[in-house]
Parts: C-alpha cells; sequence; structure tokens
C-alpha cells in the first residue's frame, strides 16, 4: 500500500483548520487562491511524475498541491495573526515526508530499520530546539 495514502488527510485536515480561520473572519477568498493555486501546482506535476512513476508519481503530485494550499494558507493565516506557527512541528512533518518520498525514490527494501532511524533522529531534533 502507498505511503501517500496516509499522508494526504493528515494535509487535508491541516489545512481545514487553519482555512476555518478565515471563514471566521470573513475573508474566505484565501481559501479559493490557495486551493487554485495548489490545484494548478498539482496538475503541472502531473503531467511530468505520472510519466515518470505511474500512479504513484499522481498521489505525490496531489499531495505536493495539498502541501502549495496548506502553505500558502498558513503563511497568510500567522502574517495576520490568526494561527501562532510551531516550527518544530513543521520541521518533524517535513522530515517525515521527505524520508517516506527518499525510502519510495530509491526503492529500499526492508526499509523499517531506516524509518527507525529517521524517528529517533527526528525525535532528537525535536527536543533539543
Amino acid at each position: 500500500m502507498s505511503p501517500y495514502l496516509f499522508i494526504s488527510p493528515l494535509i487535508i485536515i491541516l489545512f481545514q483548520i487553519v482555512s476555518s480561520q478565515f471563514l471566521i473572519i470573513k475573508k474566505s477568498y484565501f481559501i479559493s487562491i490557495s486551493l487554485v493555486l495548489g490545484a494548478l501546482i498539482n496538475v503541472i506535476l502531473n503531467y511530468y511524475l505520472i510519466k515518470k512513476m505511474g500512479i504513484e508519481g499522481a498521489a505525490v503530485a496531489t499531495i505536493i498541491g495539498y502541501l502549495f494550499s496548506l502553505g500558502i494558507v498558513g503563511l497568510v493565516a500567522a502574517k495576520d495573526r490568526l494561527i501562532i506557527i510551531n516550527y518544530r512541528i513543521i520541521l518533524s512533518f517535513l522530515i517525515s515526508i521527505l524520508s517516506t518520498i527518499f525510502i519510495k525514490l530509491f526503492n529500499i527494501q526492508n526499509s523499517f530499520p531506516l524509518v527507525l532511524l529517521i524517528s529517533c533522529i527526528t525525535i532528537i531534533i525535536i527536543l533539543l530546539l
């Protein structure tokens, strides 16, 4: 089973939580703008990644589009002081996503020791920051 199926709902939930702040202050156009830009990124990446990775390329492009939309909404919400961003959580999230993509791209078999090592390093980094 593709690990992208586990990452995607988390990103969507985070997007909905952050974008709900714009609904409260009646500035929902930020949500539309971020979704349109994320969809454009998704379409452009689909064109290239489906040729190289097949159906997994479509999943990766979709996740990158979601992350782009989440990033735009998150940055605008933080700028308007609607949310407070904890950079340790973002760092751990990015390390998890990048390690998953790394393991899939290099087709590493029996990746449990590597995942365990990356998880331990992530925990140590978070505790030190």
